[in-house]
């Protein structure tokens, strides 16, 4: 049967990630928007200027500098496929890599408690992608890839708690990734990845002795990845003055904060009986804000407070009872808890709008939450029923219905998921509505080729009623000229963005693209001067 479970739970972790991006391919995807950006970065790897930051954030500092995520690991693993294929390379990299997360954390938990803890885990990941479809359907978009690898590397830092020291790889590995991808994760995955290694080689000490010497394999192995993801960091941060993570402090203190009662609020709702990560977040619609928001924000900081007593329950319950697995996940919920509270709550007040989608961070913690709640009151359950030690058969094939029971309950909510998840596939249809900003951006790509010479410098304009839009046909048109070798110059601040000077100087022909009429006209040089 375990084997079984360990199969149900992998391909109910996996599978939508798998069947969304194979559905998202055959209709149809390129990179446009925050896609296009990311794409462009991962190109740059491999050129005269390599990329050495991180995807671009919301956060300015004070002296006026653009603010970047800690470092380049997902640009630095795009890099190649986007040279192989630039409009899907950095797409397929995504799924991959976000397969790999939801992989790892079902192993993880498989690892620290069976086939039981498997299933859950693989729950724990369905929910997610339930509660956030463009996690199936966006795995380019940072935010999204970061979630599921902040996942991994909280999941990967329980078995390492226990001193199994061959997790240390992976958690240096996820807890890099994910606050490489966005500054938001970064203290929690930190802090906790610190904290596993920790008490990962004191608990491996004492258990062995101090006379095992494998497990110093699995920690040198981490510190060279450790070194080999963080390098590019280093680099960029001696090499620029002011520094980009000096940037990043200094955005912290840039005017008014969200506050601590926000974050608690947030992490309240996420830990509620009717919990946040447990409903679809609104897609879309005029006050999308607003719903968003309510789902996200709505419980009493009451709720946060007795999640916090039962963790609390749970440690005390595991040290008491000697339940070392139980002991060791409330530890790593508690602290998730806190950082990710501390963490928000010190986010400009300035970024609220982008906490819309960022508030996917208290999932993990309301996930892990209802987990070491629900341990908990098991074992009080057997406790109190004194069914512990040997089970009789009768409840040994009791258990075994309820975990077959399970799998199929599982099996069926992922299937719904992908269902689900499929009808929403943006595609051809931007999720703000609106033209297909794809599509435009093909028609001025189009437009480009048969217009003017490949050898002059070329700059992308789009008139549309929504910004959004705009931006998304602009930098999806201005990356595919770009990948055709095409000199594409810039106004502003999104050459800094993209990590290019290719401001625009000199003779170069203004493409403008109309969204509502959809068409493409070439300036003509007085006007074109105007604009430049």
């Amino acid at each position: 049967m375990g084997s079984g479970l360990a199969v149900t739970a992998y391909v109910c972790a996996i599978g939508p990630t798998l069947v969304i991006a194979a559905i998202t391919l055959y209709r149809g995807w390129s990179p446009t928007a925050d896609d296009a950006v990311f794409s462009w970065r991962a190109w740059n790897v491999i050129s005269r200027n390599p990329t050495l930051l991180g995807a671009p954030t919301h956060g300015y500092s004070a002296s006026g500098h653009a603010v970047f995520a800690p470092g380049p690991v997902l640009s630095w693993f795009m890099a190649v496929p986007v040279h192989a294929n630039p409009k899907y390379g950095a797409f397929v990299v995504s799924v991959g890599l976000a397969a790999i997360a939801e992989g790892v954390i079902v192993a993880a938990a498989r690892s620290r408690s069976g086939p039981t803890g498997g299933l859950v885990a693989a729950a724990g990941v369905v929910a997610l992608c339930w509660a956030e479809p463009q996690l199936l359907f966006n795995p380019v978009w940072t935010p999204w890839i970061g979630l599921l690898w902040f996942s991994a590397g909280i999941a990967a830092a329980w078995p390492l708690m226990s001193g199994r020291l061959a997790w240390a790889p992976v958690v240096i590995v996820a807890v890099s990734v994910a606050a490489q991808a966005h500054i938001i994760f970064a203290p929690a995955a930190v802090l906790v990845g610190a904290l596993a290694m920790v008490m990962g080689v004191i608990n491996a000490r004492r258990r062995r002795g101090g006379r095992e010497r494998t497990g110093r394999w699995w920690l040198a192995s981490a510190g060279v990845l450790g070194v080999l993801l963080w390098t590019p960091t280093v680099i960029a941060e001696f090499s620029s003055t002011p520094g980009n993570l000096q940037l990043i402090v200094a955005s912290r203190g840039n005017g008014s904060s969200l506050g601590a009662s926000y974050a608690m609020h947030g992490a309240a709702t996420a830990v509620a009986v009717l919990p946040s990560w447990g409903r679809t977040l609104p897609q879309a619609g005029g006050s999308v804000f607003y719903e968003t928001i309510g789902q996200l924000y709505g419980a009493s900081i009451l709720w946060w407070i007795v999640g916090l007593v039962l963790v609390g329950s749970a440690i005390a319950w595991g040290v008491r009872r000697g339940n070392r697995a139980l002991l060791d996940l409330a530890v790593v919920t508690l602290v998730t808890n806190v950082v990710v509270v501390v963490t928000v709550a010190q986010i400009p007040g300035s970024d609220a709008l982008e906490m819309t989608y960022l508030s996917v961070i208290f999932f993990p913690v309301g996930i892990l939450t209802w987990c070491c709640v629900g341990w908990l009151c098991w074992d009080v359950v057997k406790e109190v029923s004194n069914i512990g030690g040997s089970p009789s058969p009768v409840v040994r094939y009791a258990a075994d219905g309820v975990r077959v029971l399970g799998a199929v309950a599982l099996l069926a909510f992922s299937v719904h998921v992908v269902d689900s998840a499929a009808a929403r596939i943006p595609s051809q249809e931007s999720l703000f509505g609106g033209p297909s900003a794809e599509g435009m951006a093909a028609s001025v790509v189009n437009y480009v080729r048969e217009h003017v010479r490949t050898d002059t410098p070329v700059r992308v304009e789009v008139d549309s009623p929504q910004p959004l839009i705009g931006n998304a046909v602009q930098m999806g048109a201005a990356y595919q000229l770009h990948a055709e070798g095409w000199d594409v110059r810039f106004i502003g601040g999104l050459g800094e963005e993209i990590g290019t000077d290719a401001m625009a100087h000199g003779p170069t022909a203004v493409i403008r693209c109309d969204t509502t009429s959809r068409t493409c006209t070439r300036l003509p040089p007085g006007e074109r001067d105007a604009n430049s």
